[in-house]
């Protein structure tokens, strides 16, 4: 449906600056024109700005959901890791959400820890899904951690001082030897296999009521 947006100020692009005094039209989520428009003697003062990018999140839920907002990382990133993992969807459905609400139209996840309650490529394809039914595009990329797994160092000082029992379980979590170049390939291309089969997109594109409007060719 074509609806018209009022403006005291638009800002058009880094060349163009801000137009002042306009009506953008936009149908279905295309911006089809941007005109002159009479200024306005009533009413607030309004400004239009193209949508935000989140440029660093990871899908995750909120710190305040564990107890742990405004703690330091290193206060609880460990013991996250012994909760009950929460459906990898409705987690990145709920963080996407969050910066839609905020006026994002784009985020750049970055993945730390996949849930571990399915195969990695199916949790890749349960966040695109939830970006495609927020209506949000994103970059997705996965860390891989090859060095200091514990602490940002030599984990031996921190190990030689716990109990057996408390070392075996760090190490069972986190200690692992890195993965070889060609495995990491190998993983890739297992990864990009999947989607190319569910026809689905690591940048997943919005549908429905876009986010971005994009000027009309």
């Amino acid at each position: 449906m074509a609806t018209e947006v009022t403006a005291h100020s638009l800002f058009s692009s880094s060349c163009s600056g801000l137009l002042d005094n306009v009506v953008l039209q936009h149908d279905n989520g295309l911006i089809t024109s941007i005109s002159p428009a009479p200024p306005s003697a009533t009413g607030p003062r309004s400004l239009i700005l193209p949508a935000f990018v989140n440029a660093h999140d990871h899908a995750r839920p909120t710190a305040s959901s564990f107890g742990a907002l405004g703690m330091p990382l290193e206060s609880w990133i460990l013991r996250s890791a012994l909760g009950t993992p929460v459906d990898p969807y409705l987690t990145a459905a709920s963080a996407l959400a969050r910066s839609a609400r905020a006026g994002c139209a784009a985020m750049m996840v970055h993945y730390t820890r996949p849930s571990g309650t399915m195969p990695l490529v199916e949790e890749a394809k349960a966040i695109a899904r939830a970006a495609s039914d927020v209506g949000i595009r994103i970059a997705f990329a996965l860390a891989v951690r090859d060095q200091n797994p514990v602490v940002y160092g030599d984990s031996e000082p921190v190990l030689s001082q716990l109990s057996s029992d408390d070392r075996r379980a760090i190490e069972e979590l986190f200690v692992r030897a890195p993965m070889s170049p060609k495995g990491l390939y190998r993983t890739h291309g297992c990864h990009r296999l999947g989607h190319r089969r569910s026809q689905g997109r690591c940048a997943a594109r919005p549908r429905g009521r876009a986010m971005v409007l994009k000027t009309a060719a």
